[in-house]
């Protein structure tokens, strides 16, 4: 090898024999141990290349010279740089400026800075030379345009991506890079034939700029000549529907790193209704993340309410018009995310149902347009959305977040006038996914308690989601949601099946729920006032009261002990901390639950007629311990 470095070096002009000892030191560079061993010719060889590469940019082509030769020569330089650089990141920190150790080297032998040596501020130079030089071809390109030049940036973008791959220094080499504004140069270039060649490069160079600041998002960080790029050139030259998954995967994440916009938000649900979902549903399930992020929502500093407004409207316009069930679920969910509190409900109910004061926002001006031809009602709402819409992917359920932040007693009570089978085929498809989409399954899971919570109607519980949540979800899967939900039921004493009415019993006494023992109480008192009271509606009632005693009463009596057990230890651990003169009310409040239960227990007990409970002795004893607990 050091036969053919001097035969690069050496001669003082270039001709075949440089192109042939460039090619074979470039085969030798594809293995590993011999770019280790030339890092310290480095040096001595960089200036040379330096000399090669700037032959078109130095000279007049017009000029008489071996032209082939020369451009020969350049792609040979680069390919052999390219492979110094490959996987190597001693080699690469040379060329980045973070190598100053090799001068302390030299100076150890010899005080000297030699030039062949390699000397500190020799290297800075080249260094900075060899990029000045690479810049300068990317800012010439568009000026002469022809197959050579083509070649040599194609080169420079594998050069660049090595700095990318399979490396412990990326942040180091991607500040290096943005501290040259290298991108400034590649903007002007790309096209759909290229982005998939340099794209990733950008993205890891602009997603960098926030590294120095983690308080910060990319976006602040961005200059406006970036900001241009981003949000313009990508989306106007190159269309999405026409490349393939891996480059499209490329601009969607360059389109990440933009700031909301409704500008954007709407461009980007275009390009969601032209993708076809036979070429890649992964690229769809991409613009739909991608739209939902663009859209301006609140978030306390970034967006004005304006801005905020108009995403709602044209979401609002969108999702009657649209045929694509992404788009359709996108809007959702920037309605969805307008809704904040009580106020930006009000005004998101206001906004999508007030026939008089919401104008229609055009998608292709963001602009209003006037009155909507046909106002949307709740009623259309709600169709549009269970009925008219066809869920064809699970992601799309992420949409019911506009149910659970939107939805009031009103809303609730029009949604479960529809079919229930409408509701229990979005619930088999999430809980079918659930073991992959754990999120939506939690805010499925949300919705379907909040509309059990805020309808009146004791009659009509939807009994098949219900029964198929209970069934098919694995016992301890989510446990803590599944129980909220049949607690709730418990509570608003509905009319049961038999069978459902046992499912939610057993669920109850089954154990001490220690994440959410206080509302376990409450829903046992309120059971057994319902009992007292004679409120329970069960179908089938000729049976229910043998099935109490079974699957409640005797339970109790297990339960009750693991309830005693619980606060004694609470209260023991309470003294521990020496908290005797400072009563904990939380110990204070179970211990007094606790007692309200067992007294209603007793009651029940003296109240039965059919002494069914006469067995139930040591029930009683533990009520009453209970009671006189200090």
């Amino acid at each position: 090898m050091d036969e053919l470095i001097q035969n690069i070096i050496e001669p003082s002009s270039l001709s075949e024999d440089t192109i042939n000892s460039l090619h074979e030191l470039g085969d030798l560079l594809r293995d590993g141990t011999n770019r280790i061993i030339i890092h310290d010719k480095l040096s001595i060889l960089l200036p040379r290349f330096n000399q090669i590469l700037s032959l078109l940019t130095n000279q007049n082509q017009n000029q008489n010279q071996n032209q082939l030769l020369m451009n020969k020569l350049q792609l040979e330089t680069l390919r052999v740089i390219i492979n110094i650089l490959a996987n190597n990141d001693l080699n690469r920190d040379f060329f980045t400026n973070l190598t100053p150790k090799l001068s302390e080297i030299n100076n150890k032998k010899d005080s000297h800075k030699d030039k062949e040596k390699g000397g500190e501020f020799d290297i800075d130079i080249i260094v900075n030379e060899f990029w000045s030089i690479i810049k300068i071809h990317l800012d010439n390109y568009m000026n002469k345009i022809d197959h050579h030049s083509d070649r040599i940036i194609e080169f420079i973008f594998i050069l660049l991506n090595q700095f990318i791959y399979d490396t412990d220094h990326k942040s180091q080499y991607l500040e290096f890079f943005n501290s040259l504004k290298i991108q400034w140069e590649i903007y002007p270039l790309i096209n759909e034939d290229n982005i998939g060649d340099i794209g990733e490069f950008l993205y890891e160079l602009l997603s960098s700029s926030s590294s120095s600041s983690s308080s910060l998002s990319s976006s602040n960080l961005l200059t406006e000549t970036d900001r241009t790029f981003l949000s313009g050139k990508i989306l106007l030259d190159i269309p999405i529907n026409d490349l393939d998954e891996e480059t499209a995967l490329i601009i969607i994440n360059l389109l990440s790193l933009n700031k909301p916009s409704n500008e954007l938000y709407k461009k980007i649900l275009q390009q969601i209704e032209l993708y076809d979902t036979n070429e890649s549903i992964l690229i769809k399930r991409k613009l739909f993340v991608l739209a939902s992020d663009l859209a301006p929502i609140y978030d306390d500093n970034n967006t004005t309410m304006i801005e905020q407004e108009s995403a709602l409207n044209i979401s609002i316009d969108q999702l009657q018009s649209t045929n694509d069930p992404y788009v359709f679920s996108c809007c959702c969910i920037t309605i969805g995310n307008f809704i904040h509190d009580k106020s930006s409900m009000e005004k998101a109910l206001t906004i999508l149902f007030d026939k008089s004061t919401t104008p229609t926002t055009s998608i292709s001006t963001g602009t209003g347009t006037g009155r909507r031809s046909i106002p949307l009602t709740i009623d259309k709402l709600i169709s549009l959305y269970f009925e008219i819409n066809k869920i064809t992917d699970v992601v799309q359920i992420q949409s019911i977040h506009m149910w659970n932040n939107l939805m009031n007693e009103t809303i609730a009570n029009k949604i479960l006038t529809i079919s229930e089978d409408y509701l229990l085929k979005f619930t088999k498809i999430i809980i079918d996914n659930g073991k992959y989409y754990r999120e939506i399954l939690i805010l499925y899971l949300k919705f379907i308690k909040k509309l059990i919570k805020l309808t009146k109607h004791k009659d009509s519980p939807p009994y098949k989601v219900l029964e198929y949540i209970f069934q098919n979800l694995d016992k301890d899967h989510n446990s803590n949601d599944i129980l909220d939900i049949k607690y709730l039921l418990l509570q608003q004493g509905r009319r049961y099946t038999k069978e459902m009415f046992m499912e939610l019993l057993k669920s109850l006494v089954h154990g001490v729920n220690t994440t959410n023992v206080l509302e376990q109480l409450k829903t046992i008192a309120i059971v057994n006032q319902q009992i007292l009271n004679g409120e329970l509606i069960v179908n089938n009632n000729d049976v229910v009261d043998e099935l109490l005693v079974k699957n409640y009463f005797h339970p109790l009596e297990n339960l009750l002990n693991q309830f005693i057990s619980l606060l004694e230890d609470s209260k023991l651990q309470d003294n521990n901390n020496n908290n005797n003169n400072n009563p904990n009310w939380e110990i204070k409040i179970f211990q007094n639950n606790l007692k309200f239960v067992a007294v209603s227990i007793i009651k029940i007990i003296e109240q039965d007629s059919n002494d069914l409970l006469t067995t139930t002795t040591e029930l009683l004893n533990i009520c009453r311990d209970i009671i006189n607990a200090k």
